[in-house]
């Protein structure tokens, strides 16, 4: 169980102005992996092996690691359940991630860093360069047609409407980690989704998506919020304080 630090943030937030209630209404659902607690159902594609929790080895806490089977195809790893699906209303919004390797050239730097499958289309992107070598590099993608090439890097310009049509039936999410013909071992850590303007107003204090306001959500939300993690915003002005912490409770308090 999650154990707050009598010397940490919390302690700090005390005296500090209560929030703006209205800035509720607009709360979103952020979809976030911070690997602090397993792998979470995340798994590898192509010729990853070793697929592994490490629980301190993340930016920070725990991350997801693998290994290069080194047969000359791009690997990386597939996001769990929550991150596939309909996310039709993350159009506009964005996906960030923590990636280490051991290992990069500038042979791999147009290659696919990000691939979404459907049923009828993949489309891929790259990000510009290649991560540096042992040390956590965050990587951040538009969700939006720009940059994003229909089933490989020399593939068609995709359209809005594709675009549109793949994050609709979201089969598969993947991150690459071949940087170089070597044996790579890859990490990643701090995966978020954040949505774009028309994602529909949430139940905000319901902080795990479990369907349900209860004590899990008030764990889930301080194990955030302690770490300084994003998504712990509450009120979403860019900050994670002392106001995301009335504002938490203010909504959970009246049962959304």
């Amino acid at each position: 169980m999650y154990t707050l630090n009598p010397r940490g943030r919390f302690a700090r937030a005390v005296g500090l102005s209560p929030v703006v209630i209205a800035a509720l209404a607009s709360a979103q659902p952020v979809i976030s992996e911070t690997f602090d607690t397993g792998l979470n159902g995340w798994t590898t594609f192509a010729d990853a092996i070793n697929l592994t929790w490490e629980s301190a080895s993340g930016n920070p806490g725990g991350c997801a690691r693998a290994t290069d089977r080194s047969a000359g195809v791009l690997w990386g790893f597939s996001a769990s359940e929550a991150f596939r699906g309909d996310k039709s209303c993350y159009y506009g919004g964005t996906v960030s991630w923590d990636a280490r390797s051991t290992h990069g050239t500038n042979s791999y730097a147009n290659e696919a860093d990000l691939v979404l499958v459907s049923p009828t289309l993949t489309l891929v992107y790259i990000v510009p360069g290649i991560p540096i070598p042992n040390v956590w590099n965050t990587q951040t993608v538009t969700l939006s047609e720009a940059g994003w090439r229909i089933a490989t890097v020399a593939g068609l310009p995709a359209t809005q409407a594709q675009f549109q049509s793949v994050l609709a039936n979201i089969t598969d999410f993947r991150f690459n980690s071949e940087w170089s013909g070597s044996v790579d071992t890859g990490r990643i850590d701090n995966v978020i989704l954040s949505p774009g303007n028309g994602c529909a107003p949430v139940c905000p204090a319901d902080y795990n998506n479990s369907g349900g306001v209860d004590g899990d959500d008030v764990i889930a939300f301080f194990a955030d919020w302690d770490s300084g993690i994003i998504a712990a915003d509450f009120n979403d002005d860019g900050a994670v304080d002392g106001d995301d912490v009335i504002g938490f409770f203010e909504s959970w308090d009246s049962g959304c």
